[in-house]
């Protein structure tokens, strides 16, 4: 009978193993400067605006933060979040960053002496994001039967 216990601890073991894996953020690394959206993809923003995450490296004051969209300045659109609730110690700005032209924006956050760079991609609210363009006049092809009476 314990011969048998051993590989159903091994596969608890693996899967929390796996889980625990899956909880951290491994796109980032500690001590640098990143800086991405959320939700949205860079690449996918619509609309004009972007909710932008700026992880800070550790020992650096965030309030030393340079951000530049297409050369302008909107350092004044990110406020420093307090800690989340699982108690993470990297420090982060948040801001929503407005007044994106059509197509690629380049953003830049300095931060001492590290240096990152985003291109925000915004597309019209209306779309199209993922495929081509509107059909005009969009038409149902029932309409295109001969003699369809529509019953």
């Amino acid at each position: 009978m314990a011969s048998h216990a051993r590989p159903g601890r091994r596969v608890v073991g693996g899967a929390l193993v796996l889980l625990l894996s899956g909880c951290v953020d491994q796109g980032v690394v500690p001590g640098t400067l990143d800086v991405s959206t959320v939700p949205t993809p860079a690449h996918l923003v619509s609309g004009g605006d972007a909710l932008v995450r700026v992880l800070v490296p550790e020992g650096v004051d965030p309030n030393d933060a340079e951000v530049r969209l297409a050369g302008r300045d909107v350092t004044q659109m990110f406020r420093e979040l307090p800690p989340d609730r699982l108690q993470r110690s990297q420090r982060m700005l948040l801001g929503l960053v407005t007044g994106l032209a059509e197509g690629g924006n380049d953003l830049h956050v300095r931060l001492g002496s590290a240096e990152a760079a985003l291109t925000l991609t915004n597309y019209p609210i209306h779309g199209p994001i993922f495929s081509g363009e509107h059909l005009d006049p969009y038409f149902c092809l029932g309409d295109l039967a001969s003699g369809a009476s529509g019953e």
